[in-house]
């Protein structure tokens, strides 16, 4: 199955490279990931700023990969960012 993982971050270091390392993916996220791909799921995480063309982003990633599932994570002050998310991964 392909699983698409979203994370949104406020503070970000480029459109590219939003992370400085890895090391900064939170434990939730990055530990459900690695489990679905240990399970010999395809997962692609997504690490979005407010920067990130994120319409296009997704757009092409639906369009292309045709994910079954969608893995969201937010801090609450990243909330409304991740309910864009959802909006447009189900109008897409």
């Amino acid at each position: 199955m392909r699983i698409g993982c979203v994370y949104s971050i406020e503070n970000y270091c480029s459109v590219e490279k939003p992370l400085r390392s890895p090391m900064e993916i939170p434990f939730g996220i990055s530990i459900i990931a690695t489990v679905l791909k240990v399970a010999k799921h395809n997962v692609d995480l997504f690490v979005i700023s407010p920067v990130t063309p994120l319409r296009k982003i997704l757009e092409d990633y639906i369009k292309n990969k045709k994910p079954q599932l969608f893995c969201l994570s937010a801090v609450s002050s990243q909330f409304p960012v991740i309910e864009h998310v959802a909006a447009l991964v189900k109008k897409f």
